[in-house]
């Protein structure tokens, strides 16, 4: 017998987990590969960790739901 136990994402995470991971992208390029993608009037030091810093920070709320969301499931398991 199988339990299916449907799993859905708000869409509100999954953009600012896009959002993030093309902000890890673009700081990951600009801090190992040199590619400046920024305007010379915008550019700043440590642009590509700034990026990188800002990427990780949007994807952490979906971390936190989908975590929050196992751990309750685990927990109405037992």
């Amino acid at each position: 017998m199988t339990n299916k136990q449907d799993f859905k994402l708000p869409l509100k995470l999954i953009v600012l987990d896009v959002i993030g991971t093309i902000a890890l992208g673009l700081g990951f390029a600009k801090a190992f590969a040199g590619i400046n993608f920024i305007p010379a009037n915008m550019r700043f030091e440590n642009d590509g960790l700034t990026l990188i810093l800002l990427g990780v920070l949007l994807m952490m709320p979906m971390m936190n739901y989908i975590l929050k969301t196992v751990l309750k499931k685990a927990t109405n398991r037992n």
